[in-house]
């Protein structure tokens, strides 16, 4: 069965406290120190489709070596029970 590739992106709201002297000092420490902030809170608000692509088992395997969760191999692909 042929497999596809779906790639998304994920929106999420993130908030930080700054105390400083007004807002524009706020954004300009987050701009500039953002990688030292810690989150107050994280909200994940969507996830969008970006693209989808047929893909061969080589183009998978290549896709694979390249990622973070590869080694999992055939455990990440979720199969369409079309059973039902």
């Amino acid at each position: 069965m042929p497999k596809f590739l779906v790639e998304t992106y994920s929106i999420h709201k993130v908030q930080y406290v700054i105390e400083c002297k007004n807002a524009s000092d706020a954004t300009d420490t987050f701009v500039c120190e953002s990688d030292e902030l810690d989150e107050l809170h994280q909200q994940h608000l969507d996830e969008n489709i970006y693209g989808i692509w047929e893909i061969s088992d080589s183009e998978f395997d290549a896709i694979c070596e390249n990622s973070m969760n590869g080694y999992l191999k055939e455990k990440v692909i979720y199969k369409v029970n079309y059973d039902d």
